[in-house]
């Protein structure tokens, strides 16, 4: 897989989906707004309650036009929201499989109970679809039936596994910073072993996955490193360019990975 089956298109999901084939996509992960007042990039992210639903709603359904029936959808969203995407999807004729709980950081909330997880809705179009389900394990205490235990042979839904890519004087390592700062250059920031995770079970080399938030690109480093063929977009010139140079930094380490390889 080289970079020129990676593509960043930068534009309105709205507008950049009419240049993709229906029909065409595999796989769909997204990581939209939530529509909390962050500071993104050409972003509005201080929408109307309704105005925030139906925006969903269209760029759902341009990515449900997009997905082969045997296609997957996965969003990351926050836990008051999960009812919108889970209404809007079986209303276009979707199929619920989990709401997985990505163990993120937790904040102080005194008047109820701190969060500690963020939910990924994953919804297929039909009942045929792609679920390796042998593409990672996760050793469990989980019961199984006549009290036997979970030893890792499944993937269950509770994600607690991976670090949250986090800025300032507790920078995670693959965290993308402003030019001389510790500020995050995008403000939501996925780490690139829950898109791989994502990518791997719901997808096979060679299969087409679209983001239709790209923001820092992690998804499409995810593609790049698993053999996918990758369309990531977004409306901010400048997040598309932060993308692509994460790219072509991925690119270079592949390549240098693959020339040591050779050489041993």
């Amino acid at each position: 897989m080289t970079t020129s089956d990676v593509q960043i298109r930068c534009g309105d999901i709205l507008e950049v989906a009419r240049s993709i084939t229906a029909g065409s996509v595999d796989l769909v992960f997204a990581d939209p707004p939530f529509n909390l007042g962050k500071e993104y990039s050409h972003t509005d992210d201080d929408l109307g309650r309704n105005e925030y639903i139906e925006w969903t709603r269209s760029w759902l359904r341009a990515c449900a036009n997009l997905l082969k029936n045997t296609g997957s959808v996965y969003v990351m969203t926050i836990q008051k929201d999960i009812w919108i995407y889970q209404q809007l999807l079986e209303e276009m004729g979707f199929l619920f499989r989990n709401i997985i709980a990505w163990k993120n950081s937790s904040m102080p909330i005194k008047n109820r109970y701190c969060i500690n997880y963020q939910p990924i809705i994953y919804f297929t179009k039909t009942d045929e679809y792609t679920f390796n389900c042998k593409a990672e394990s996760h050793i469990s205490n989980a019961a199984l039936p006549w009290g036997r235990k979970n030893k890792g042979n499944l993937m269950i839904d509770q994600w607690n596994d991976i670090p949250y890519v986090s800025g300032g004087c507790m920078a995670a390592k693959e965290a993308i910073f402003e030019s001389g700062t510790k500020k995050k250059a995008h403000p939501c920031q996925m780490p690139v072993r829950l898109a791989e995770r994502v990518v791997k079970f719901s997808s096979n080399p060679g299969d087409l996955v679209l983001d239709p938030f790209v923001g820092s690109g992690t998804t499409a480093e995810a593609c790049l490193r698993l053999g996918r063929r990758f369309i990531g977009v977004d409306v901010s010139p400048e997040y598309c360019a932060i993308a692509n140079a994460r790219l072509e930094r991925a690119a270079d380490t592949l390549f240098e990975t693959s020339k040591e390889v050779l050489t041993e």
